[in-house]
């Protein structure tokens, strides 16, 4: 395999286009993120829409953007994606006018969702798309993961931020001062994106081009590193998501009552899930040579914490006799946090360069389907730790994670004979 500097310059316009886009991308999940924070609040206490009712219209909207994702991507590949992206904003920025003045109108309240959950799905995956165009890589080029960790800050600054500005604008305003400052955000982020349009229109993309060109050999490759990452993303996503389920509940029942990590759990992880991108964003972009073996590595390191994880929670009484129960806690939410800032932007990174160039946004959107369906399966996990106790419920996320890794070592052999 040949080693790319992953240093490389970028030109003038790639790097106004990257923060155009970037930042387009940090207004976008402000507005969206604002809204999921108090959308079942104002549907229920707002405009007197009933809990049970409330509860699906929310996930109509959630699987509106799910579900949708899947179709937009594929829609951007065949069509002109810059204008079906601007759809999706002006989708998205109508509708959260249109809640400031909708009635309690079930059906009303239900398109408008459906609507507004679709505007989002069109800008998501094929927001990814343009990120690792403009990065122009080519042949066995691996320049562009620096441009996905960056990704993952803005959404994870975005969503802290978010969930700050709607509870103060609610308590202080009300519901309809959200929707009025997401609307404005909606609006920064067009503003934004046809700012980076500009940049990225003038570049001569590898990915712009009529007909794929890549060779024969290194089409195989990335069928190969595709087919795995669909493979393991569902279950490397399901086990990272039971952090706020399985893995809390294995706190709240070892941990004696007198104990309380809240403050650690609830206030200082999101910011050491920004750290640890912060510093594996420094240590990427400090290499001088990277491939798909240093990326596997990267993954295989992410599950090995994970299962390391699991490994604390299983071995918790005769720890808790060595060091403090809270320590062994405190270690294991930390290693799942790390865990996740490792895996999910280089696993979202390899989907993006292993799949077909005419193709990518089609991927893209199923792998945002992957990891909307690893949500939606999540209580499969509480059912199985309140069924058959927690020992056996980390076995079984261990021995999920000790798969992935060996399908994923499988590949980085395979690869490496290539």
């Amino acid at each position: 395999m040949i080693d790319m500097d992953v240093r490389t310059r970028l030109n003038a316009e790639q790097k106004n286009g990257i923060f155009f886009l970037l930042l387009s991308k940090a207004f976008e999940r402000i507005a969206f993120y604002m809204v999921m924070a108090i959308l079942m609040q104002y549907l229920t206490n707002g405009i007197g829409v009933e809990a049970k009712t409330a509860g699906i219209q929310y996930s109509l909207f959630y699987g509106m953007f799910v579900v949708g994702s899947l179709f937009s991507g594929w829609i951007g590949d065949v069509c002109d994606r810059i204008k079906f992206v601007k759809l999706g904003f002006l989708m998205m920025i109508v509708m959260y006018l249109l809640f400031v003045f909708i009635p309690n109108v079930n059906w009303l309240v239900v398109m408008v969702l459906l609507i507004m959950g679709f505007g989002h799905a069109i800008i998501t995956p094929n927001q990814i798309v343009f990120l690792g165009n403009i990065y122009n890589e080519q042949g066995k080029e691996i320049k562009a993961l620096p441009g996905f960790i960056w990704y993952s800050i803005i959404v994870s600054v975005a969503a802290m931020l978010a969930a700050f500005l709607a509870n103060v604008l609610k308590n202080q305003l009300g519901y309809l001062a959200v929707f009025i400052a997401a609307f404005v955000f909606a609006g920064l982020a067009l503003m934004c994106f046809l700012m980076f349009k500009k940049a990225y229109r003038k570049l001569d993309l590898v990915a712009e081009q009529k007909e794929d060109q890549t060779e024969v050999s290194i089409r195989r490759i990335n069928k190969l590193i595709l087919v795995a990452m669909i493979s393991i993303g569902v279950l490397i996503r399901f086990v990272l998501n039971q952090k706020n389920l399985s893995f809390t509940f294995a706190m709240r029942d070892y941990l004696p009552n007198s104990i309380d990590l809240s403050w650690f759990t609830d206030g200082l992880l999101p910011y050491l899930s920004i750290m640890f991108l912060l510093i594996f964003l420094f240590v990427v972009s400090r290499l001088k040579r990277m491939n798909w073996k240093v990326i596997f590595n990267f993954i295989l390191l992410g599950i090995a914490i994970c299962v390391l994880a699991c490994t604390l929670v299983l071995g918790y009484e005769p720890l808790s006799n060595i060091i403090s129960g809270n320590v062994v806690f405190l270690n294991v939410m930390i290693m799942i946090v790390l865990s996740d800032s490792l895996l999910s932007s280089v696993m979202f990174y390899s989907v993006y360069r292993s799949s077909p160039l005419k193709h990518k946004g089609l991927f893209q959107g199923f792998s945002f389907l992957i990891v909307g369906l690893s949500s939606y399966i999540i209580i499969l996990g509480v059912k199985m730790y309140e069924n058959i106790g927690a020992t056996v419920s980390f076995l079984i996320l261990m021995g999920i994670m000790l798969a992935s890794g060996v399908l994923m070592f499988g590949v980085k052999k395979s690869i490496g004979k290539e």
